[in-house]
């Protein structure tokens, strides 16, 4: 009787043994998944900003990049997307034009490509809603940005996460000191605390 409860008490230990190995593993897989995507994404950062500069048209050739950012539930340690507003880039190359801005934010509409949704990356601006941009002018420091119509549904974490994701887009360049968003002409006062 006794060695069959050593016997219970061994298997028994050795499953939570291995439960404990199996959720480390699990733990440090997901940290050095993490770790690699923030590692690729501060390179990419740091190698846009040399290319973009302060003039808002910068880069080489026909093409430059710039960032565009979402949400990731994954770089953000949040799989419930508690803090809608934090968003981590992506680069994107496009056509190199006077007012990249309005390119970069043309870029974020269009959300997330196949490869980054893979990557854990997310969007609060829903694409069915028919959004555009009507305008984007730089004014002294401020960029405003108007959209045919708003650019969020739902709560307030939806709009935490498409204000987010739109100011971070365009206050990469040196020179967007401030984002005001209006739709069809007028001021959101809730886009713009």
């Amino acid at each position: 009787m006794k060695e069959k409860i050593n016997t219970k008490k061994r298997i028994t230990l050795f499953i939570i043994a291995l439960l404990i190995v199996g959720v480390g593993v699990v733990a440090v897989s997901r940290y050095e998944t993490r770790r690699m995507i923030e590692k690729i994404t501060k390179e990419e950062i740091s190698k846009n900003r040399a290319t973009v500069g302060d003039d808002l048209v910068g880069g080489a050739g026909n093409t430059m990049q710039v960032s565009v950012f979402f949400q990731n539930p994954i770089l953000a340690n949040d799989p419930d997307l508690i803090d809608c507003g934090k968003v981590f880039s992506v680069v994107r190359t496009v056509e190199k034009v006077p007012g990249v801005a309005r390119q970069a934010l043309q870029e974020l509409l269009l959300g997330p490509t196949e490869t980054e949704r893979g990557a854990g990356y997310q969007t609060a601006i829903s694409k069915e809603i028919g959004l555009h941009i009507d305008s984007v002018n730089l004014n002294d420091g401020v960029l405003t940005i108007e959209f045919n119509r708003s650019p969020f549904l739902g709560g307030s974490c939806a709009l935490a996460g498409v204000v987010s994701q739109i100011r971070s887009t365009a206050k990469q360049f040196l020179s967007v000191k401030e984002v005001k968003m209006l739709v069809n002409g007028t001021e959101e006062w809730a886009m713009n605390p």
